[in-house]
Parts: structure tokens; C-alpha cells; sequence
């Protein structure tokens, strides 16, 4: 476990192999099977806590294989998917407008390239997932500040490399 200096807020990083690469052409019945080994391998990897709020993020086009993290629903935990998107969208303060909060971020996949992420909430566990080949500092630097200025506990960050 890693704490991050300038945000004291405990970090994980974790790297399971065996990504299979969906910008090329696969498979989809194969991808869905390698999705939930992948968040059968994960679930075996964290520390959770009895009723915990979790959130699971996917990272730009990996978002798909996070969506099968709702296996934890079944085991009791209250989750929430969410996605890093490089589209950037306007936020309101009024209540019938959908986002209300929104954090610019360095991409994961690449530090010089923004992305966002929309009305964070605090979570007791974030489970943040990748297939960057390899992970940016300052997307890192930058996903971790937000995570814990919106009040979550602990984080971690899964790469599925290939």
C-alpha cells in the first residue's frame, strides 16, 4: 500500500495480466468472459469492508470490463459505476440539471491530454480501472486529488495489461 505524500490518502496499485485488447478485433463473447475473470481476479485482490460504499471507475474506453465489478452488489456492497470521459460538459447548480460538479483531469493514458469526471461523491473504497499501457504520473496525481477532495478513503488502482 502506498500513501501519496502530497495526499495522504492510502493508494493500491495492482497490475493483473491477460488483457485482451478491445481496439482490435475480438471476440465479444470471449472479451465478456476475460471481463468477469478480470473482476473475479480484482474482487480476490481488495480489502473490503462489511456494507461499504464502493466505486468502481472505468478509465475512457475501459469502461466496460469495470461494469462487471457489479458482482460486489451481490456480495452486499453498495457500488457505483463511473467513467473518466475526454469530453468536457457544462455543469449547473440548478436541481433538475444532471451534473452538478465536474474535476478536470490528466489522462491516465496520456499526462498531456484532459479528461473529466462528473459529481464525485465520497466512497469508502474507489476501484479505478485501466488498460493504459502505462500509467501517466499526472493522471495519476490528478485522479488521486480528486478522489480524495470529493471525500473518499482508500483507492485502488487496477492496470489490466496485456
Amino acid at each position: 500500500v502506498l500513501t501519496d505524500p502530497q495526499e495522504d490518502i492510502p493508494l493500491t496499485e495492482l497490475c493483473i495480466p491477460g488483457c485482451m485488447n478491445p481496439r482490435r478485433l475480438v471476440d465479444a463473447a470471449e472479451y465478456r468472459k476475460s471481463c468477469i475473470w478480470l473482476s473475479e481476479r480484482i474482487m480476490e485482490a481488495v480489502s473490503l469492508r462489511d456494507g461499504e460504499k464502493i466505486l468502481v471507475l472505468g478509465t475512457e474506453e475501459c469502461m466496460y470490463p469495470a461494469l462487471h465489478l457489479e458482482m460486489l452488489e451481490e456480495k452486499g456492497y453498495s457500488v457505483k459505476n463511473h467513467a473518466t470521459t475526454r469530453s468536457p460538459i457544462v455543469v449547473s447548480s440548478e436541481a433538475s440539471y444532471p451534473l452538478h460538479s465536474r474535476y478536470q483531469l490528466a489522462s491516465l493514458y496520456d499526462g498531456r491530454r484532459k479528461t473529466f469526471i462528473y459529481d464525485l461523491e465520497p466512497y469508502g473504497c474507489v476501484i479505478v480501472l485501466t488498460d493504459a499501457v502505462s500509467i501517466s504520473g499526472e493522471g495519476r496525481n490528478s485522479l488521486i486529488h480528486a478522489l480524495k477532495s470529493s471525500g473518499s478513503e482508500r483507492i485502488y488502482l487496477v492496470r489490466w495489461s496485456e
